[in-house]
């Protein structure tokens, strides 16, 4: 899926984007929202991130001081490579 232009990303800071998904859903095409985080890993890397926090699917939002990725509803913390980092969510 196209997310973006490459060159609107900073280098190693998480950039939320809104992807939609197409989907069957018996005689139905649902087309679903998602937030997901692009993030600039090298001169022609990006990595995609899911926007929802892995311990009970609060959306997330990134801090740009603490360079984290952190839920609101429970403490959750991730890195910008999607590693946890803190709180309640699945090592």
């Amino acid at each position: 899926l196209k997310a973006g232009s490459f060159d609107a990303l900073r280098d190693n800071e998480p950039m939320p984007v809104t992807l939609r998904v197409a989907r069957q859903d018996g005689y139905t095409q649902v087309v679903d929202r998602k937030v997901v985080y692009l993030v600039k890993t090298g001169t022609d890397e990006v990595r995609a991130l899911e926007s929802t926090c892995t311990h009970l699917g609060c959306r997330t939002s990134y801090d740009r001081a603490q360079q984290r990725i952190v839920c609101p509803c429970h403490g959750g913390q991730f890195g910008i490579d999607g590693s946890v980092k803190g709180g309640p969510p699945p090592f």
